[in-house]
């Protein structure tokens, strides 16, 4: 009886294979759409960071006149009086910060014996220890230590798994060995493990220079508290501290005070869990109405095998068999429409293990390079030579000025100067005495000109006079008030036949 019922339900999940599919699409879709937003949900706001220590850690910046939400990095100066600060209140050893300036590109140097050539690698500058606040152990090696961060201790280096396997071929004799990094030699003490970076996806840690090259760096500063009471307590030390500071930095005006937020919280903002949460109930809704609609489908078929239904209740089938029938086909379309869902789901793990914070890359600083002064045996721009010299050009401009002139104001004028020489009509001219002379008409009057004649208001003097034209040398002011010479004519109207 069984099997007969199997072979009876393959049949109907055949002969209603377009309204299955149907089904079957609406469920994948739903249940695709709710496993994926559930993963970014958790991958990104319930647990965004894989390290056991991270919901004891806080990120700790400066507060902003700008924007008190923000926090500002502090530089490498801050950094340093914090870590001198708690060195004095507390063992060394038992740290309870550290501070990572990231991302930076990193120079590890060639390797002849090795056959490694130079390699360019993203890489961060710490103080403190890092991995034991965040509750990673290295695959290989040792964590920092608080005397790695005293003066004049050699440089050492923790490599991440991707470096050692692509460079070091896995060699775990790394340990101990020397390399160069930005052209210092520094000893590798400890490998991390696979997939395992903070906070992005940094290949090499070294110590940061407080006192050298990364003391104008911006740095992340985070601040473990594993109890409620410490977080106060070590706040008001790194308060004390940045008041200090802020009296001898130039920009320490523009931040209020030390503050701190989640470190979860530095990774995804509240407004974006809050869009997250707004995004998983549409999906749960998008879910429900796939789930109306598959049971539409469902009701629609039993209303068209009704009569079918009660024809077999009639031949003394009984209900057991109708209720097996339709345990049959939830089975059946259960087994179609849940292959999926371990391949998505291991999507969604890669996801997740790929998923770093964003951190604004630190530029790299830039090279000053002094200039040579050339100018020196110059004169000063404002020096008195300079001023001597522009006033004796300009003594010398207006004795010019003065020459061109003076002339023309100490003669007697002529009648004709009275007149704009616009005002002036050519109308001919005749030879006297062997010297031509020109017939000029102002104000219904005829005037004889001769060369040496004035004419015009600007010190017009007659230079040439032939039938066609009386040539002019006027003296007029040019647009700074210099005064110059320049060229004019009268030319001779002739009167239309």
């Amino acid at each position: 009886m069984p099997a007969l019922q199997w072979r009876i339900e393959l049949r109907n999940f055949r002969k209603y294979l377009a309204s299955n599919l149907l089904i079957i699409g609406l469920l994948g879709v739903g249940l695709a759409a709710t496993i994926v937003i559930f993963g970014f949900l958790k991958a990104l706001v319930f647990d965004p960071l894989p390290f056991p220590n991270a919901a004891q850690i806080e990120m700790v910046g400066l507060v902003s006149k700008e924007s008190a939400e923000d926090l500002e990095s502090p530089d490498g100066k801050l950094v340093a009086q914090w870590q001198q600060a708690f060195q004095n209140k507390a063992s060394p050893d038992s740290q309870p910060w550290f501070a990572i300036a990231a991302p930076a590109t990193v120079n590890v140097g060639a390797d002849v014996q090795a056959g490694r050539a130079p390699e360019r690698v993203d890489g961060a500058f710490v103080v403190g220890s890092l991995w034991a606040q965040l509750g990673v152990q290295p695959k290989l090696g040792r964590d920092f230590s608080a005397a790695d961060f005293q003066p004049g201790m050699p440089q050492v280096v923790i490599i991440g798994d991707s470096l050692w396997r692509s460079r070091y071929q896995s060699n775990p004799g790394i340990i101990g060995e020397v390399i160069r990094i930005n052209g210092q030699l520094a000893t590798v003490i400890a490998v991390m493990p696979e997939n395992i970076s903070f906070p992005q996806r940094e290949m090499l840690w070294t110590q940061a220079q407080l006192a050298g090259a990364q003391a104008d760096y911006g740095f992340n500063v985070f601040l473990r508290a594993e109890i409620e009471g410490q977080r106060s307590a070590h706040l008001a030390i790194m308060q004390n501290e940045f008041l200090e500071w802020q009296k001898s930095a130039p920009n320490g005006v523009e931040y209020l005070e030390v503050g701190y937020l989640p470190m979860n919280n530095w990774l995804v903002d509240p407004e974006s869990r809050i869009l997250a949460g707004v995004m998983f109930a549409a999906v749960c809704l998008l879910l429900f109405a796939v789930c109306m609609n598959a049971a539409s489908v469902l009701l629609v078929r039993l209303f068209a095998e009704q009569s079918q239904n009660a024809l077999r209740l009639a031949l003394g089938s009984g209900w057991l068999p109708l209720a097996m029938s339709a345990l049959v086909q939830s089975l059946l379309l259960a087994a179609c429409g849940g292959g999926g869902a371990d391949g998505l789901q291991k999507w969604m793990t890669d996801q997740r293990s790929a998923v770093r914070p964003k951190v604004v890359p630190i530029p790299e600083p830039k090279i000053f390079r002094p200039e040579g002064y050339a100018q020196g045996d110059m004169v000063a721009p404002f020096s008195k030579e300079k001023l001597a010299q522009a006033l004796t050009r300009e003594g010398v401009q207006a004795v010019a000025n003065a020459a061109l002139v003076a002339p023309e104001l100490a003669r007697r004028k002529q009648a004709l100067e009275a007149f704009p020489l616009d005002s002036m009509a050519l109308v001919g001219s005749m030879v006297r005495a062997g010297q031509t002379v020109a017939l000029v008409k102002v104000n219904n009057l005829l005037y004889q000109v001769r060369p040496g004649d004035y004419l015009g208001q600007n010190f017009g003097r007659v230079t040439k006079i032939n039938e066609t034209e009386v040539a002019l040398r006027e003296i007029v002011q040019d647009a700074v008030g210099e005064w110059i010479e320049r060229t004019a004519s009268l030319q001779l109207q002739e009167r239309s036949k």
